[in-house]
């Protein structure tokens, strides 16, 4: 592994602190020359020690002649060294291609330990305009095309290197699930930094070095290995049924109803409550299902909040490129993060804060439209409508077969409480009682009684 020394400026985001705010489009790559790995001689000049002056008689002294100082040296910033990864590191640990990024561009400036967590393309000639590329062949799984917006939150941060806020500040990028790669059962990029290209669409099949877009910036990769972020986990604590309880207990009286009436909740039916295994995804169902069966109901916030991500323009994969990345998650044994994305179709993601000052995330999934006035950043209030529930995402979507009426025109819900869904880790029985304490009080919703 190479290690340069450059001079940087700007500020580190660590982590763990309890007030975040990122904003990856105004991140930009350290240029690495072959000046930046010269010493830098910040001693100042010597001075000549000054020249005894004898005292003369009265009643006049003689004139001393002023000298011109000597120029001092400028202070310089400290340098600080940058680890940097060529592309055979790269495609060892992460079985992608460098090279494949940007033209001209096969290193890497190693971020993975800033926040947002990264590898961002060095380029001893760069140019804008050039060719961004796939780093290896995979499946398209995300695209957004929207800019920046930076989002901040008063909660502290559930997963050491990611938060759902992050998708928006990255701006424009895109997410492709590579596969089993390197002894990792799944291999997911996020690459941004570039003018994503208009004819790309989602579960496009790409190849390495399919291009993706053109460079305006620094090109910045995030690999997912699964459920984490370059390997870092989130080490999550269960929660309890007591616990459980008591959060879901505190929050119902602030709670409305996620669907219009003509939607019902059936805490009879596991299969759409949380921890219900999904065998086509080797997955855990993670939310509600609030099944409307017909068109034209809406989905509602069901507490205050802010609006931290948003898809309001998911067009569904074609019906075999669905099957094969859903195939790449049953070779995982598992449903990697972006994976879920994919299946989602339309969503909105609301960040609450509860009582006692823990993160509460509501998702609001399989949406036919987003409302328009629901934008990242922006305040909802508890009842306001989110958009028009329906089933983008979903197999019969993607297939367009759904009849008049179907099970599949429903509002996946799921509710995360410190970085991990509600009901985690409980029993049927537990999970039953929690989701009825949260959406059988105010919120009153069809299929409590």
């Amino acid at each position: 592994m190479l290690l340069a020394v450059v001079v940087t400026t700007g500020a580190v985001f660590t982590a763990c602190s309890s007030l975040r705010s990122t904003s990856v489009a105004d991140a930009s790559a350290t240029k690495v020359g072959a000046e930046a790995s010269r010493a830098i001689d910040l001693t100042p000049a010597p001075t000549e020690p000054p020249t005894a002056i004898p005292t003369l008689a009265p009643p006049t002294p003689t004139p001393i002649p002023t000298s011109t100082p000597e120029p001092t040296a400028t202070a310089m910033p400290t340098p600080t060294a940058v680890s940097i990864l060529n592309e055979y590191d790269v495609a060892t640990l992460y079985g992608v291609d460098t090279r494949a990024l940007v033209d001209g561009c096969p290193t890497v400036q190693d971020q993975r330990n800033t926040y947002p967590p990264r590898l961002t393309t060095v380029c001893n000639s760069p140019e804008a305009g050039a060719t961004v590329g796939s780093p290896a062949a995979g499946f398209i799984i995300a695209i957004n095309r929207q800019p920046a917006r930076t989002v901040s939150s008063p909660a502290p941060l559930a997963h050491p290197a990611w938060a759902w806020g992050d998708a928006a500040s990255m701006g424009e990028h895109v997410v492709i699930d590579h596969g089993a790669r390197a002894g990792h059962g799944n291999v997911t990029t996020v690459l941004w930094g570039f003018d994503v290209d208009e004819e790309l669409f989602i579960g496009q099949q790409v190849d390495t070095r399919t291009q993706l877009g053109n460079r305006t910036d620094a090109v910045s990769m995030q690999v997912w290995l699964g459920e984490s972020v370059f390997g870092e986990q989130a080490e999550l604590n269960p929660l309890f049924f007591d616990e459980v309880q008591q959060i879901a207990s505190g929050l119902a009286p602030l709670m409305a109803s996620p669907v219009a009436p003509e939607c019902t909740v059936n805490f009879g039916a596991f299969s759409q409550l949380p921890n219900a295994g999904r065998p086509y995804r080797s997955g855990t169902h993670r939310g509600v299902d609030l099944i409307c069966g017909t068109t034209g109901h809406d989905a509602f916030a069901a507490l205050n909040g802010t609006v931290i991500a948003v898809t309001n323009d998911y067009v569904d994969a074609p019906v075999q490129n669905r099957l094969n990345v859903l195939a790449n998650a049953a070779v995982a044994g598992d449903t990697p993060h972006w994976t879920l994305n994919l299946l989602f179709g339309n969503y909105v993601v609301i960040e609450h804060v509860d009582p006692d000052g823990r993160e509460v995330i509501t998702i609001s999934a399989h949406l036919e439209s987003v409302d328009p006035s629901i934008e990242v950043g922006g305040a909802v209030e508890a009842g306001d409508r989110l958009g028009e529930i329906g089933n983008r995402g979903t197999g019969p979507s993607a297939a367009g077969t759904t009849p008049v009426w179907d099970s599949s025109r429903h509002l996946h819900w799921e509710f995360f409480v410190d970085g991990q869904y509600l009901g985690r880790g409980l029993t049927v029985a537990e999970t039953v009682a929690a989701y009825r304490t949260l959406l059988c009080g105010s919120a009153a919703m069809t299929g409590c009684t």
